[in-house]
């Protein structure tokens, strides 16, 4: 197993931990009873949509550290940029720590190894 494949699997691990910890997170935490009912709805929403999308980030990491080509090269670069913006804007505005950027830099620091490889 070469280290852009091992770096893509960790990348996805962390990714799918994170999409976990923040469904079950959401699931146990207590609703605040002070915020009105549509907007505790949209943030219950909108929380579920980022879960989602967390986990079907770290699905398609996993799925590219797979493979190899030249079509797959290209969409992990779109996966990559994907993660790292999620990344920001969990840094931003939810809680400062790097799980949320880490895979996408190591999705990043795999396309440059891969590409050193060629």
């Amino acid at each position: 197993m070469k280290s852009p494949k091992i770096l893509l699997k960790i990348a996805s691990i962390i990714m799918l931990l994170h999409g976990l910890t923040l469904l079950i997170s959401t699931l146990v935490s207590p609703q605040n009873p002070a915020l009105p009912a549509e907007f505790r709805d949209f943030v219950m929403g909108a929380t579920f949509c980022g879960i989602l999308l967390a986990l079907l980030l770290g699905i398609l990491l996993w799925m590219l550290s797979c493979t190899k080509n030249e079509a797959n090269t290209k969409l992990l670069w779109i996966v990559a940029t994907a993660t790292v913006v999620l990344g920001i804007i969990e840094v931003i505005f939810f809680f400062p720590y790097i799980v949320g950027i880490l895979p996408g830099i190591l999705a990043f620091i795999a396309l440059f190894i891969r590409s050193k490889q060629k």
